[in-house]
C-alpha cells in the first residue's frame, strides 16, 4: 500500500509541476529555448554623420535605436569596414531573466570610425523596415 501512495504522489507531483511550468510567464525561459533572449542586432532608426569627414581622422557617428524592453542592455555598436562599404550593427543583450514589460525604449549611442581613404562610403545597416544605406563623402 505504501508503494501505491508513493507512485500516486510522484504522478501528482509531476503533473502539478508540468501545469505550473506551462503557466509561467514566457519571459522566463527555463531551458534557454529562445536564443533571442541571449542577444540580437537592434533595428537602427537613425544614423547621423557629421557634415564634413576627412580621411585619416576620427569621425563620430550618432546612432538611434529602440530596445524591445527595458531589460536589454547595449553590448556595443559593431562596425566592419571592407573597401568603401561598412556594416553598422547595434547589439543588445538581455541582462536578466525576470519578467519585464514589453515597452519600446529609445536610446542613442555614439561610435567612432577612421576612414583610410577619401571617397564615397556606403554605411549599411538594418532599419525598422529592412536594409538601409547611408552614403557619406570622405575628403
Amino acid at each position: 500500500m505504501k508503494t501505491r501512495k508513493k507512485i500516486n504522489f510522484i504522478v501528482f507531483f509531476l503533473a502539478a509541476t508540468a501545469v505550473i511550468l506551462s503557466s509561467c510567464s514566457k519571459e522566463f525561459d527555463w531551458w534557454r529555448l529562445n536564443p533571442d533572449k541571449e542577444g540580437f542586432s537592434a533595428p537602427i532608426t537613425l544614423l547621423e554623420a557629421p557634415e564634413t569627414i576627412f580621411a585619416g581622422q576620427t569621425v563620430v557617428f550618432l546612432v538611434s535605436y529602440y530596445k524591445p524592453q527595458p531589460c536589454y542592455t547595449r553590448t556595443g555598436v559593431h562596425t566592419k569596414l571592407v573597401g568603401f562599404e561598412m556594416e553598422v550593427e547595434v547589439y543588445l543583450k538581455r541582462d536578466h531573466v525576470y519578467a519585464c514589460a514589453d515597452v519600446l525604449v529609445g536610446e542613442t549611442a555614439e561610435f567612432s570610425v577612421i576612414f583610410p581613404l577619401p571617397g564615397n562610403y556606403f554605411l549599411n545597416y538594418k532599419g525598422p523596415d529592412g536594409p538601409e544605406v547611408l552614403e557619406v563623402q570622405v575628403r
